[in-house]
């Protein structure tokens, strides 16, 4: 997707209430948890298009980034796709390593915990850098609570504890919405992709005793379905 403000950040920030009956249990890795006080913030920065090639942009961004951490002071970041600039046709591993190293550092800095998806432009750098390749720049970051067994590295689950650390409260999944896929329009979430959600669905639900966990879903492109609630408009219309 084409960035729409200025700075490339779209963030926005989620209070969700742990009110769950049940819960699953967790592993000891799962330490992203809700507050003392049953509540979870999540700051959601989509395309944040990074060129190393565009220093005054990357500036921008990086002071808005700073400048969400610090005001919102949120529990999870979620970078929802198009981290990555399509002005990369040509950076090498190391120009992209440099740029997301740029980007993840303050929440390393900080200790925020933070998951990531794939947005077109990212995908579409498969020529330079395969998402595999991707994904392993940002798990060596510390914050970084992204799975690793999900479908594949764009599309996985992560359960979030509750305040007091036993059991799951709530889980998260990340989709790989793909890239366009030469007819105007992106490939989108596969059949594939779908039949492993429901499995994962189903195996959630077992372990919290027959119980649906209450989940969220991040992906980089919208289903087509939010296209119905858009309002025709003309151009200049407000």
């Amino acid at each position: 997707m084409k960035k729409i403000v200025y700075s490339a950040i779209a963030a926005a920030t989620l209070i969700i209430a742990a009110c769950t009956p049940k819960t699953t249990e967790t592993t000891a890795e799962s330490t992203i948890k809700f507050n003392a006080d049953g509540k979870l913030k999540i700051a959601q920065l989509t395309d944040t298009h990074l060129s190393w090639t565009e220093p005054e942009e990357f500036e921008k961004t990086y002071s808005q980034l700073c400048s969400v951490l610090d005001t919102e002071k949120p529990d999870l970041v979620v970078f929802n796709g198009d981290q990555l600039s399509d002005s990369f046709p040509n950076a090498s591993l190391r120009n992209i390593d440099a740029a997301l190293n740029a980007l993840l550092s303050p929440l390393d800095r900080r200790g925020i915990p933070f998951l990531f998806s794939y947005g077109n432009h990212d995908c579409e750098k498969d020529a330079v850098i395969s998402r595999a390749q991707q994904a392993a720049l940002y798990y060596k970051h510390s914050s970084c609570y992204a799975a690793m067994d999900g479908y594949d590295s764009g599309t996985y689950n992560v359960t979030v504890s509750r305040s007091d650390g036993k059991g799951a409260a709530l889980n998260i999944y990340i989709m790989d919405t793909g890239i366009w896929n030469g007819s105007g329009t992106m490939g989108g979430v596969t059949a594939q992709q779908v039949e492993w959600y429901r499995a994962k669905s189903d195996e959630l639900k077992a372990s919290n005793g027959g119980v649906i966990l209450p989940s969220l879903l991040f992906q980089h492109m919208p289903v087509k379905e939010t296209y119905k609630l858009l309002t025709p408009a003309k151009p200049g219309a407000k």
